[in-house]
């Protein structure tokens, strides 16, 4: 009897033994994996912060800040990354291309929202439109100048940066072919206008470093100047 009795709460014993997890057990263990991925995502994140401070570390000054357009030149920076230098430096120049056409549009197109605004202006808007659309396919790249080139390897990659600049003179040379290759008179009128608008544009230039150079001469005097004595006179 004694053994019979024995054998059923060994069972019960054993089968108590191999239970699963409570549910408290199961919750807990959920917070502490939701933990570790949380802590995770965190190392990963800050992982991706000291990698994007160490890559601003190695780019160059003018690729953050290029220069702004002066009275000689137009400027534009391209970067491209590649496994292989030759491919890297082909794509920093062909994005620099890009930025640098994209900044001659961006200049025009000021132009012609000055035009479209001038009600009295005496060439149809249209026709004065589809020249700087003309005259944006004329502006010769070939005439651009590389400036600064740089080629930083970073986590086994070439990333290059380059910094490119356009004669202001080649928008006159583009205006100026347009004008002996269009026969419109009211094309060449237009193309009359926008050279016109060119020379206003270079005289604000001139204007604004003019400026410029009057407040960096001031502000040299100011901090030169001797320091006023304030001491009150007995």
């Amino acid at each position: 009897m004694i053994r019979q009795t024995l054998l059923p709460m060994a069972l019960l014993t054993l089968l108590a033994g191999c239970s699963g997890p409570s549910m408290q057990e199961l919750a807990e263990d959920r917070v502490e994996a939701d933990q570790v991925l949380v802590e995770g995502a965190a190392e990963r994140r800050n992982e991706q912060q000291e990698r994007n401070e160490d890559f601003l570390a190695d780019v160059p000054a003018w690729a953050l800040e290029p220069p702004a357009a002066d009275t000689q030149y137009l400027y534009a920076v391209g970067m491209a990354e590649s496994s292989k230098l030759p491919l890297a430096l082909r794509k920093a120049k062909l994005s620099g291309d890009f930025s640098l056409a994209q900044e001659v549009r961006q200049e025009l197109s000021g132009m012609e929202k000055m035009y479209e605004s001038e009600t009295n202006a005496s060439i149809p808007l249209s026709q004065y439109t589809l020249v700087v659309d003309r005259f944006i396919e004329r502006v010769h790249l070939k005439e651009e100048e590389v400036v600064h080139q740089e080629v930083v390897p970073i986590d086994g990659r070439y990333h290059a940066f380059m910094l490119l600049r356009l004669p202001i003179s080649a928008l006159y040379a583009a205006a100026q072919e347009g004008r002996d290759q269009d026969v419109s008179r009211s094309a060449q009128a237009a193309y009359d206008e926008l050279q016109r608008r060119l020379d206003e544009r270079q005289a604000q230039r001139r204007e604004a470093l003019e400026s410029d150079r009057e407040y960096e001469l001031a502000s040299g005097e100011m901090t030169a100047d001797p320091q006023v004595d304030t001491t009150r006179q007995q």
